[in-house]
């Protein structure tokens, strides 16, 4: 739910930048996001497992880093 405030305030604010004709930020915002929660997902690979790997072996992920990656993307 926390996410959810992070990605309105950025949906509006990327409005207004685009009516004053700023393009090039509110483009690259969400690309940050997503780039944010694909690198908390590696890193909850990477605390249970030890490595990058997604092998069957191993700890099951901890889905609290993935939710800490979006959240961080939200922020950013």
């Amino acid at each position: 739910m926390p996410y959810l405030i992070f990605i309105c305030v950025a949906g509006q604010m990327q409005a207004v930048a685009n009516l004053t004709g700023r393009f090039f930020f509110p483009a690259l915002a969400p690309a940050i996001g997503n780039v944010t929660w694909i690198l908390g997902a590696l890193l909850a690979a990477w605390l249970a497992r030890g490595s990058l790997s997604l092998g069957t072996d191993g700890a099951p992920l901890d889905p609290s880093w993935v939710a800490i990656g979006m959240l961080a993307g939200g922020v950013l």
